[in-house]
Parts: structure tokens; C-alpha cells; sequence
């Protein structure tokens, strides 16, 4: 068994940057990342990941494809770019089986998805899921009771940074941070994206 155990951290309110830690015993993976906004709800965030450029960009949008009425709450179409890894797009589109967020790398269809463990509470960890051999699990101890125990989350950062794990099993290679540009690109749209206006009302 592999675990990473992942933090998140904003600051900065003229220019909002988030730094991000992965961390796996003694080995830590630190990037920190810009953000830029554009009527609020538009995200554009530019940094560096294992030493290669990375950029992530969100639009928001009333309705996408296929929909016959405007959303009550934003929806958004994006993409992301590592420089030395893999690209690709996302659409956040709430559903009813508890599915937010679809992510797909470029000349394929979609084979990630960011889906709430529990569908009918609105403060739900989240999975991504369709990494092979990995669980990937984002949550909030503010809104609900992590799995892991603090004293385990204090190697990623302070407790209220915390965002999640992932854990592999089976045929793995190494101890690399699993498909990082989309798990990178993941994280970003939890906290940008899912945190603020999907997973923060209460029950």
C-alpha cells in the first residue's frame, strides 16, 4: 500500500495564490500556483508542478450542451496543460447519482470523474475515480469527519489545509505521485470550483 496525503492553502487577496503539498513519508512534493479571476466564478491558474509549467483554466457557463434550461448554479467547461506530462479538458456538471466533475485527456473520451460519496449530503467527500490501482479521495474536516487521523494530516500541513489522500495497491511501479496533471488538475477544481459552490451548505 502507497499513500499521499495532499494540503491545499490559499492566501493572498490582491494576488490569490494557492500552494499545494503532497506528501508520502519523507518524501514532499510542493508546488505553488497564481490565480487569476474574471467575473468571479472564471479561473485561470498558472505555476509549476515537478519542475514543468502547468495550467489550469475554467469558464463558467448557464448551460452546456444538451441542457434545455440554465443551471441555478454555475457550471463550468476547462482545460489543463502539464508541460512535460499529460493535457486535457473537464466539465463540472452536477448529476443525480452524485457525479460533479468529468475529466478527459486530449483524444479520448472522458475516463475521470470527481463523484460524491455520499449523493444526497451536500458536505460529501469526493473520489476521483479512474485512476487504475489508486483511490484518490478529497475531503473537508470542516464539513465532515476525515478518515485519516490528525495526527496523520499534520504531515501535509495544518489540519484545516488538509484535502484529501490517495492510496494505491497492487502493480505499481514506484512511489511516483500517481498521474499527476490529473491529479493536480482535480484538486484545483475541488477547491476552486466544487468547494464554493457545491459542497459548502449545510445539510
Amino acid at each position: 500500500m502507497r499513500e499521499w496525503l495532499l494540503s491545499c492553502r490559499s492566501h493572498g487577496i490582491t494576488r490569490p495564490r494557492l500552494e499545494i503539498a503532497c506528501v508520502r513519508g519523507s518524501r514532499r512534493i510542493e508546488a505553488g500556483f497564481s490565480i487569476g479571476r474574471e467575473r468571479y466564478y472564471n479561473a485561470t491558474v498558472e505555476g509549476e508542478l515537478l519542475g514543468a509549467k502547468f495550467h489550469f483554466e475554467a469558464v463558467s457557463r448557464r448551460r452546456l450542451h444538451g441542457d434545455e434550461e440554465d443551471s441555478v448554479t454555475p457550471l463550468f467547461i476547462g482545460s489543463f496543460n502539464l508541460a512535460e506530462g499529460v493535457s486535457g479538458d473537464f466539465t463540472v456538471r452536477p448529476k443525480l447519482d452524485g457525479e460533479l466533475m468529468a475529466l478527459g485527456v486530449y483524444g479520448a473520451p472522458p475516463a475521470f470523474h470527481l463523484v460524491k460519496t455520499a449523493p444526497t449530503h451536500t458536505a460529501s467527500p469526493i473520489e476521483l475515480r479512474g485512476i487504475p490501482n489508486w483511490t484518490v479521495r478529497f475531503e473537508d474536516p470542516n464539513e465532515y469527519q476525515p478518515s485519516i487521523a490528525k495526527s496523520a494530516l499534520r504531515l501535509a500541513g495544518k489540519t484545516r489545509d488538509y484535502s484529501g489522500y490517495c492510496s494505491g495497491s497492487g502493480a505499481l511501479a514506484d512511489d511516483a505521485l500517481p498521474m499527476p496533471g490529473v491529479l493536480i488538475a482535480a484538486l484545483l477544481a475541488y477547491q476552486l470550483l466544487l468547494r464554493p459552490f457545491y459542497l459548502t451548505s449545510s445539510d
